[in-house]
């Protein structure tokens, strides 16, 4: 029997974007209120999450007309269905005051509307601000809320809300709390709006630098506050801000952060590496990448089961050669990641991506005969291993062919691949690699690689240069060279995407059930945090393991040995029939304890060991449905023509990027 439990670190992302409210059948499409009022001075000081939108009634008739809203309404009711009762207040519009989520967007935050929030992570205790359209809601609205006035706060109105809620008015202005006020935003927001003097988030300077360093009136406003090493803390930064303008055809988005801890230093990107993408490109991705620390960075200390394909790359194209410096120096910084249709396999069901990489390369023809010798030997390994009992699997030699004047090698491990991992739409792979001038190749397939190389030699090849780097900023806004670039077609992506769930739900329908999921991540759990250890019993001797071996990354290695007979565990005698399956039972339950106690017989002598373990852990992956979530990206992902991003090389500890959504006109 072999002991194994795993635990996992788990990191989320903070979302940077709040969907405060629904909207109705038919809301009033009223303009977008002017930035004449700066709600900042009325947003106490110790706020580090507030998030500001106006117009927001427009824009959901215009995502109605694109097919976006529905999607969107299908995502937050099966969110609603999963959550039940611990849904934020902000999210129980229905319970709390009365109305349909579809009423609530219309009549209350459609105008203006904000939340904000003493820290970004708990949000569901924050305020809600809101500017109604017409003078005579607010009485409609007390009304139906069976409002109750208590004492004022000068010329602002307080009430106590039928459903619990605390609101406070002063004219069209209305803010929203909790019942009780958990941590006293909302009377500290009361006190600013009437007027008194006290620190706000206006008269922060940290605020105001970065305000500043975006485009002028903004229809959404976003600012966040991490504290230092905060695992949800977008980019890195410990501080972000956000503006969003929705145009009729497209949203613009700009990031501007300070970022916790400055990054290494970067080169700006080459423009015309951008401008020769082929014209079959679905998604790209330009960056730098410091392979050389990838290669080293905990590679000694993981187990050889936990290395990736990335690893074995480096290894492979690191080789060094008698008294020369290792070929990975050779490499980067820049680096190009492509994905494309794979052309090879249209006559399946399954859309298949063609992924590519380019990266400098000084000494490209010295790689490419490392990777040569590593992919013939990896594929002649993986065919025996593939190998059908009583019938031999012949070899997959390179073939080498000239494209264009490159020297483009692959190798066909495809059908090997799919026989071996049981994935019979990998069976078109065909990795291909070569130096293209001073650029390091390789890809999936031969086909893409071969596209990459004549678009590079030839201008008809090519996406459109305007297309491909359209400007993503506000008019008149240049923020310098770019540092990273991120180029995807979204109906593409949306078919692709689609595809993969067609598969999951014909060939893998276990898989739409969201308690597969998590026994998968409880098995990943336990996989990453095993004893290691194979025990054995004999009927003849009960109350008795014998460890007959230890992993050599297990907790026990050193301290247990073959031949030792584990008498008690966690504290506990064994006792019975089944000693082995009490130590591993014991373990799995083990809880928070960081150490996991045996008691052995060695060479005739008793001996207490305790054992440093990492803490029982379940992966507990809450309301996350990874099928359907990709079902819902590709429903989204279908309305955009064209998505960018770009993040510009400014100082090192500073975070200065755009995104550019641009919508598919068709699709009305």
């Amino acid at each position: 029997m072999r002991l194994s439990l795993t635990c996992c670190h788990r990191r989320s992302l903070a979302s940077l974007f709040l969907i405060v409210g629904f909207v109705s059948a038919s809301p009033p499409l009223v303009a977008s209120p002017p930035m004449d009022s700066d709600w900042s001075r009325i947003v106490p000081g110790d706020v580090r999450f507030y998030v500001e939108f106006r117009g927001l009634s427009a824009v959901r008739v215009q995502f109605s007309r694109l097919g976006i809203w529905d999607t969107v309404m299908e995502m937050r009711e099966h969110d609603v269905q999963r959550r039940a009762d611990d849904r934020p207040w902000q999210q129980r519009t229905r319970e709390l005051l009365g109305m349909d989520p579809d009423t609530t967007i219309g009549d209350l935050l459609g105008y203006r509307s904000a939340l904000i929030a003493a820290n970004p992570t708990q949000w569901d205790n924050g305020v809600l601000l809101a500017e109604l359209a017409r003078d005579e809601q607010l009485e409609r609205m007390l009304e139906m809320w069976n409002a109750r006035e208590s004492a004022p706060e000068g010329p602002v109105k307080r009430y106590s809300l039928s459903g619990g809620l605390m609101l406070a008015a002063l004219g069209r202005l209305i803010a929203i709390a909790p019942a009780g006020d958990p941590d006293g935003l909302w009377g500290r927001t009361v006190l600013l709006m009437a007027g008194q003097r006290g620190p706000t988030l206006g008269g922060k300077a940290d605020y105001a630098a970065l305000r500043t360093r975006l485009s002028p009136d903004p229809q959404g406003l976003l600012y966040a506050v991490w504290k230092r090493n905060d695992p949800t803390a977008v980019a890195g930064c410990r501080r972000l801000v956000v503006g969003v303008w929705v145009e009729p055809d497209e949203i613009l988005c700009e990031m501007h952060g300070q970022r916790a801890r400055p990054t290494r230093v970067e080169s700006p990107l080459s423009p015309a590496g951008i401008s020769i993408l082929p014209r079959e490109t679905l998604g790209a991705w330009f960056g730098s990448l410091d392979l050389k620390a990838l290669q080293s960075a905990d590679a000694e200390n993981r187990p050889l089961d936990e290395q990736s394909v990335l690893d074995v790359f480096l290894a492979a194209i690191g080789w060094r050669a008698a008294g020369q410096e290792s070929l990975i120096d050779a490499l980067g910084p820049e680096c190009r990641v492509l994905f494309a249709r794979d052309s090879a396999a249209t006559k399946t069901n399954l859309i298949t991506p063609a992924v590519a990489m380019m990266i400098d390369a000084k000494k490209g023809p010295d790689i490419v005969r490392n990777l040569d010798v590593i992919l013939d030997i990896s594929s002649q390994g993986a065919a025996l291993f593939a190998a059908e009992p009583g019938r031999r699997t012949p070899p997959t030699p390179v073939i080498k062919r000239d494209c264009e004047g490159v020297d483009l090698h692959s190798i066909k491990i495809g059908p090997v691949l799919a026989r071996r991992l049981k994935m019979p739409f990998l069976r078109h792979t065909e990795i291909s690699w070569g130096a293209l001038d001073n650029l390091l190749i390789v890809s999936s397939s031969r086909e893409f690689a071969e596209k990459i190389i004549r678009a590079a030699r030839s201008d008809s090849g090519r996406i459109d240069h305007a297309v491909a780097l359209g400007a993503v900023g506000r008019p008149g806004r240049d923020d310098g060279p770019l540092a990273e670039f991120v180029f995807l077609r979204g109906a593409e992506l949306s078919r692709m995407l689609a595809s993969w769930v067609e598969y999951v739900e014909t060939r893998h329908p276990a898989l739409l059930e969201p308690g597969w999921w998590q026994r998968w991540a409880d098995r990943k759990v336990e996989d990453r945090t095993r004893l290691d250890i194979a025990l054995s019993e004999n009927p003849a001797e009960p109350g008795r393991a014998v460890v007959e071996e230890v992993g050599e990354f297990s907790p026990a290695f050193n301290i247990l040995m073959p031949g030792d007979v584990i008498i008690a565990a966690a504290g506990q005698p064994l006792a019975g029939s089944q000693p082995a399956r009490q130590v591993a039972d014991r373990y799995r339950n083990r809880g928070a304890s960081e150490v996991f106690q045996v008691t052995i017989l060695r060479d005739g002598e008793e001996l207490a060991f305790e054992i440093k373990v990492p803490p029982a852990t379940r992966a507990d992956l809450g309301y996350i449905d990874p099928v359907s979530a990709v079902r819902q990206l590709a429903a989204l992902a279908r309305q955009a023509e064209l998505v960018t991003y770009r993040r510009h090389l400014t100082r090192p500890e500073r975070l200065d990027a755009a995104i550019r959504l641009r919508w598919n006109q068709s699709s009305e």
